[in-house]
């Protein structure tokens, strides 16, 4: 992938997610100027790819959106992707927005619910800009990675603080399989998961 191609995907995430509760405390730093904001979350986005790179896949719409999973194994090279995205998080995000992402990310890790199978992939970040969203592209971005883990009979799950994207991922096998609220935000989730062994 080409830097072009990532900047467009990073940018399309912004403006996809700029309104999630997640996303919003993460670029609280820039206060309410809104092309700041989704400025400091096109950096986020972009790191959180070289993670996805690091550590699982990414797979991109050539500006229009991206999916990035997160699917080893190892607990080495987990623990080395996270301390090196939390290390550039300050920097991109600001102190209140890097504070933001550790304390939601811990929320949300114990309020998983039980029967997650610890094999399972995770689906990070998956969304298409707003003018592309209804034709597809979403299913197109999520296909290859999904086709992989039904070849290696893996489970996959996801969070979602938007209700409305959970009949879209119920076609594609994901039921819910849990719900809570984050505790920074208040704002309530939906955890996912799509059975492995589908392959």
């Amino acid at each position: 992938m080409t830097v072009q191609e990532d900047e467009g995907a990073a940018t399309a995430l912004a403006a996809a997610l700029d309104a999630d509760p997640f996303y919003k405390a993460l670029a609280v730093d820039c206060g309410h100027d809104a092309a700041s904001r989704r400025e400091r979350l096109a950096r986020y986005f972009a790191r959180s790819m070289a993670e996805g790179r690091e550590v699982g896949r990414v797979d991109l719409a050539f500006g229009q959106g991206a999916a990035v999973w997160i699917t080893s194994q190892d607990p080495s090279r987990l623990r080395t992707a996270r301390e090196g995205k939390l290390a550039d998080l300050a920097r991109l995000l600001g102190p209140q927005g890097c504070a933001n992402y550790r304390a939601m990310v811990d929320n949300m890790e114990k309020r998983l619910p039980p029967g997650i199978p610890e094999a399972a992939w995770y689906l990070s970040i998956m969304a298409v800009a707003p003018a592309c969203q209804g034709r597809g592209i979403g299913a197109g971005l999520l296909a290859p990675a999904l086709a992989e883990a039904d070849a290696a009979g893996a489970a996959c799950y996801l969070e979602t603080f938007n209700p409305r994207s959970a009949p879209f991922y119920a076609r594609l096998g994901f039921g819910v399989a849990g719900e809570a609220v984050e505790a920074l935000t208040g704002a309530g989730y939906l955890v996912m998961v799509r059975p492995g062994g589908r392959g």
